[in-house]
């Protein structure tokens, strides 16, 4: 999935769903989420060794990828706990 909701990370319920599911999550960190589509498409692509890479190393889930202007982080589902990036 890809998205710019950084919550399902933390909410209860959603990471718990996540978790259980093996959800393999692609977040745009940062205001390119809303910006146009060109643009999400760019930093998608500037990132894309890091995604392939986290995709090679662990194809099935769960884990949460971080998108961000000049790298890709791995975090963990954390339900309940504190957003920070």
């Amino acid at each position: 999935m890809i998205t710019n909701d950084r919550r399902p990370r933390t909410r209860p319920v959603e990471a718990e769903l996540c978790v259980k599911h093996n959800l393999k999550v692609i977040n745009l960190h940062g205001r390119v989420g809303n910006q146009a589509p060109w643009d999400q498409a760019v930093r998608l692509l500037s990132r894309w060794e890091g995604i392939a890479q986290q995709i090679a190393a662990k194809p099935d889930g769960p884990w949460w990828l971080s998108v961000q202007p000049t790298q890709v982080r791995v975090l963990r589902y954390e339900p309940g706990g504190i957003e920070r990036i």
